[in-house]
């Protein structure tokens, strides 16, 4: 969903060469002395040098660099090569901002002093902070072969070696400062940081957490423990060390981006936003705080707000994968698919391990009527390869007992066990199963739960909420619950734990209901659907193997649901067609084809239900679009969102569903269906435009199912004139549906289970 921002905390103060520590300067003014000695014999001058330079000191160490480097050089004038004012003035310089000059100056003092550990040891920092890391390396290795016992300089290599990649060797070299400086915080700070990017999590919080004891003041340190507490999943113990850390410092703004991402890990969403515009608000161009906010307000539904920081991300950061991912995830819920297409795509090519984004990609091909179904596989079969493939090598053999008779075990991975349209789908399956041959577990990723999460997992044999869960750690779950068959009910949809299934934690796994298309998954064996959504002809395009059911998905109808009313038309004296579909499924062929009916029935009205009409720029956009088809206004109703009994009410406002396409409806159409109201299908020609044509062929209702756009109009003309069959369709058909093997889950759970045992049959034999 969102990165986090991690400092990299510098051990001594010659990290940034600000200042000289006491024994350095006792050192640089021995040296001084000794070196103005030499070239002179007039002890007046020397002894006006000595205080010349000992000014200097005192003026660099109260930061007035402009009178320290005036010092410096009434020194260097009288002895040009004098190592000590050569190498004061280049710090000086630097941190005045002249890196070049100060580097330029410290390598002419460790030329004229060679065998100094302090002009090496800044002299490196310097090449460090200018990126020139090879020099850097060999000039910290002359200060550590000067002094072996110089902590800062093994520390500072350890910087060097980590800004190159070369973790191992940093670890090596922060540990030697450390065993040097055993009570230096910030040494331990920084085996911690590295000890992280190994992936060595457990290790990392030993550091760190040392660190913050030896300095309990230490903001950084507070700061660097909240992250790996995160990565460890911590949340609770992440939040208390981040809170400490702006406690400590206010104005600290990598603290409170880092304390927003875990607060949206915690779902504590309005505070996470809060906190994330505070970071923003102290550091304007801070590109992840950006990120993870339009993260929080992408959750919190505030898609426009979103947006805009979205946007302001990817202006400061071009590269930054997860801004532009944010960014697709705002837009396409505003209905700008095309432009969502493009981030996602951005996303893959940054980052190509971003398997979250590249399954938002595969989720919003489905609304491009550009891609048919060669073109949809062809994207996931490159999700396989670029996410999945490389875990294969790691599934390991399964020791279930190959009994083909036993009772089995099905598990359940899903983001939506909850109110939602995709539980709807897959309901039955917990609900009604056969309890004598079948267990049913259930690993729940939901970011909510609500009155159907605990209906479920009343009926379940066994749940685990697994949301906090990585996906080796929810894997290692699965197998070590000894599930037989394992059941992904997400698709690429939001919340898929797809990366769980490419680890195969069980010997027999399925794809089915929730945005179900097929997985592109060599990892899963089984892809359930009907020959209307997959004819036999394309059965070969998948991944998996396709197996038929009776319908491509169930309908698990809301209980209680409203009373079917009669037909609006015998009250308002006109036919009111509808559509109670996501808005981005409604393309512009099909508002075109929406206007060619209305104009051929002259009195018909036109009613469109969706959640996004609750949004004031996605409104008038829609507004914007309907003008541009020539639709009259006011034949056209837009509503917004409701919960659920009123929305379901609502359809007592319509006589006719229109389904749009490409995109149809999946549970609209079955809670049309189920509310008496007739649905219009076009089929299409690709899996999510013929999921409606799926359900009237379940419920014997063909007729209403077009194979072009003429036909789609001339159906809703001829079942509009038809209204004695209105009136039968709208007293009937929830009984119509009740019986067919789209809403009887007798009927339907008893064909999936008889896939199942087939499955694990045919696994058995294998063994």
């Amino acid at each position: 969903m969102h990165a986090r921002w991690k400092d990299t905390t510098a051990a001594c103060g010659m990290h940034g060469v600000a200042a000289m520590s006491r024994q350095q300067r006792r050192r640089a003014a021995q040296q001084a002395k000794k070196a103005a000695g030499k070239p002179q014999t007039d002890s007046a001058k020397q002894a006006d040098l000595e205080a010349i330079f000992q000014n200097a000191m005192a003026q660099h160490g109260a930061g007035q660099l402009d009178q320290a480097i005036a010092s410096y050089d009434q020194i260097l004038t009288a002895l040009p090569q004098q190592p000590d004012a050569l190498h004061l003035k280049g710090v000086a310089m630097a941190q005045m901002g002249d890196l070049g000059s100060g580097i330029e100056l410290l390598q002419q003092a460790a030329a004229a002093k060679n065998d100094s550990v302090d002009i090496h040891n800044n002299l490196g920092n310097l090449l460090w902070q200018a990126g020139r890391l090879e020099e850097a390396d060999i000039v910290l290795r002359r200060a550590i072969d000067i002094l072996p016992t110089h902590a800062a300089a093994h520390n500072n290599l350890g910087g060097v070696l980590e800004q190159a990649g070369r973790q191992e060797e940093a670890l090596a070299s922060y540990r030697a400062a450390a065993n040097l400086e055993p009570n230096n915080s910030a040494i331990h700070g920084n085996i911690g940081i590295v000890l992280e990017q190994l992936g060595r999590l457990e290790e990392s919080a030993v550091s760190l957490r040392h660190a913050v004891e030896l300095d309990p003041q230490s903001p950084e340190a507070h700061n660097n423990l909240g992250n790996v507490m995160k990565g460890l999943g911590n949340l609770e113990d992440a939040a208390t060390q981040l809170r400490q850390a702006i406690a400590l410092k206010p104005d600290y703004a990598n603290a409170h981006q880092n304390l927003g991402s875990v607060l949206i890990e915690l779902l504590e969403l309005d505070e996470a936003v809060a906190t994330l515009e505070r970071a923003v608000t102290l550091e304007p161009d801070h590109a992840q705080a950006l990120v993870n906010l339009s993260a929080g307000l992408n959750l919190l539904e505030r898609l426009e707000e979103s947006e805009k920081f979205a946007r302001r991300a990817v202006e400061i950061a071009p590269d930054l994968a997860e801004a532009h991912n944010n960014l697709g995830v705002s837009i396409r819920g505003q209905g700008a698919n095309e432009e969502a297409e493009a981030c996602y795509r951005r996303v893959v090519e940054l980052d190509p391990t971003h398997a979250t984004a590249h399954s938002n990609l595969i989720f919003t091909l489905d609304f491009n009527p550009n891609y048919g179904v060669a073109d949809h596989q062809a994207e996931r079969k490159r999700w396989q390869e670029l996410h999945a493939a490389p875990l294969a090598a790691a599934i390991q053999p399964h020791d279930n007992n190959p009994d083909p008779n036993r009772k089995l075990r099905i598990g359940y991975v899903s983001a939506d066990f909850r109110r939602h349209s995709a539980a709807n789908g897959f309901g039955p399956m917990i609900m009604s199963y056969d309890r004598d041959a079948f267990e049913i577990y259930c690993y729940s990723v939901n970011l909510t739960s609500d009155d159907w999460t605990e209906s479920f997992r009343a009926a379940a044999t066994g749940w685990q909420d697994c949301r906090r869960l990585n996906d080796s750690q929810l894997a290692e779950a699965i197998r070590a619950d000894k599930i037989d068959i394992l059941v992904d009910l997400s698709g690429h949809s939001a919340g898929n734990r797809l990366p769980v299934f490419a680890r195969k934690p069980a010997p027999v796994q399925v794809t089915a209901w929730g945005h179900a298309a097929g997985t592109g998954l060599e990892a899963i064996d089984y892809f359930l659907s009907d020959p209307v959504v997959v004819p036999a002809s394309e059965t070969g395009l998948y991944a998996e193997e396709v197996r038929y059911l009776p319908s491509h998905i169930p309908y698990y109808p809301p209980q209680p649901a409203p009373e079917v009313v009669d037909a609006p038309f015998r009250r308002n004296g006109y036919i009111t067609f509808g559509s109670f579909n996501r808005l981005e499924k409604i393309s512009d062929g099909t508002l075109a084809v929406w206007s060619r009916l209305l104009k051929r029935s002259s009195t018909a009205r036109l009613l469109i239900k969706s959640q996004a009409l609750d949004r004031p720029k996605v409104r008038a956009g829609f507004e914007e679009r309907i003008q541009a088809m020539d639709i009259d206004e006011d034949r056209i109703t837009l509503l917004g969102a409701d919960p659920q009994m009123v929305h379901l009410e609502k359809h007592s406002l319509v006589d006719i569903m229109l389904d749009p396409f490409p995109h149809g409806g999946g549970i609209s159409t079955a809670d049309a269906l189920w509310m008496g109201v007739p649905v219009i299908a076009l089929v299409g020609e690709t899996i999510a435009g013929r999921i409606a044509a799926s359900a009237l062929t379940a419920i014997g209702l063909p007729d209403l199912i077009a194979k072009t756009e003429d036909e789609y109009i001339e159906i809703a003309m001829r079942l509009g004139e038809d209204t004695e069959r209105l009136v039968q369709l709208r007293s009937s058909m929830r009984q119509q549906v009740a019986e067919s093997p789209v809403a009887d889950p007798k009927q339907y759970v008893a064909a999936v289970e008889i896939l199942y045992r087939d499955f694990w049959t045919r696994w058995c034999a294998d063994q």
